[in-house]
């Protein structure tokens, strides 16, 4: 087989997979008329456009609660250390964003090493 024979075969090939993507049947415009639907159009209804999707959204649970238990088995001293440094944390992260320009390098590092304290004290 030569050359162009076998670039005319691939490419016949290739549009004859090609042509059933093209031959796409779409579902009938849909219409609400009132409390119903139908596929012609009436009078006063609208075509549907496509179906808004509903997403069910929730608040993450309280974890307070976890917290409390985890650092009522820590000593006084470390439970008042995290109780310090977790202040200090909300402290710095609600003045990093009220703040007009954004932080700078050292400013989120010293926030980084603050979140690691609290997380390696088991808070």
């Amino acid at each position: 087989m030569t050359i162009a024979a076998r670039t005319l075969l691939a490419t016949s090939i290739a549009f004859a997979g090609a042509a059933p993507a093209q031959d796409t049947v779409y579902p009938p415009q849909v219409f609400k008329c009132g409390r119903s639907y139908s596929q012609t159009p009436c009078e006063g209804g609208g075509p549907i456009i496509g179906a808004s999707r509903v997403s069910q959204t929730f608040d993450a649970p309280d974890q307070s609660r976890a917290r409390q238990m985890a650092r009522a088995q820590l000593p006084p001293e470390t439970r008042e250390q995290c109780e310090v440094l977790e202040r200090s944390i909300q402290r710095e992260e609600s003045r990093l964003r009220g703040k007009p320009s954004p932080a700078t390098e050292a400013e989120l590092g010293d926030l980084a090493i603050q979140r690691v304290h609290y997380r390696e004290m088991r808070c």
